[in-house]
């Protein structure tokens, strides 16, 4: 239960945690388009968060981010338009969580072999990063792009979009450029280097 989760989060002295929208939108849902529950209006979505926000202001812990449902984007399947709309849901729902930091995966294909050129994966991000600006300033939140990773025919994951330091500091001046604010930041998984073998 939610209760008993925060307990043991503050027992073990966690006191920030990654809450995760995913669970409200199955990979099945999002590649069928079929309703899910993050689909529901956002005053339904609010009253879902409050047993979480009263269990962690109860055991002192405190959503040092939240991260949006994901994959967004797939080669050959029509899913952007309605995941850029999950995705707007998910940056109002960190903010009525009182979190400052939502993480938005990078739009990058699950397969090797798919990988766009740097440019077309940078043109395909820019416009839908740049699209989520007007929810990011109305609802004071700060998107976060994340090192990414895919893999190829053998299973061996392989760094994807933004795996390259200098290649995700570029994307996030860009997007704060275009954004007139810095209103975009990075969310560095030490796992996602440690399975494509990255250097620290």
């Amino acid at each position: 239960g939610i209760d008993e989760a925060f307990k043991c989060m503050h027992e073990v002295g966690a006191d920030q945690i990654d809450f995760g929208f995913g669970p409200w939108i199955s990979a099945d849902q999002i590649r069928s388009g079929e309703h899910a529950k993050i689909d529901e209006p956002l005053e339904v979505m609010y009253k879902e968060l409050e047993p979480y926000i009263a269990a962690a202001k109860k055991y002192g812990v405190e959503f040092g981010q939240t991260h949006a449902p994901f994959p967004c984007w797939l080669p050959g399947l029509d899913i952007l338009e309605r995941m850029t709309e999950v995705t707007k849901k998910a940056i109002a729902l960190t903010a009525y969580l009182g979190c400052k930091y939502c993480v938005v995966h990078p739009l990058h294909p699950t397969k090797a072999s798919e990988r766009l050129s740097p440019k077309d994966e940078w043109e395909l991000n820019k416009k839908y990063y740049t699209d989520l600006i007007p929810t990011l300033k109305q609802y004071n939140v700060i998107c976060c792009t994340e090192n990414m990773f895919h893999a190829n025919d053998e299973r061996l994951y392989m760094a994807s979009a933004c795996s390259e330091f200098d290649v995700a500091a570029r994307w996030v001046d860009e997007l704060n450029e275009i954004a007139g604010e810095e209103i975009f930041g990075f969310c560095f998984d030490t796992g996602h280097v440690n399975i494509t073998r990255g250097n620290m």
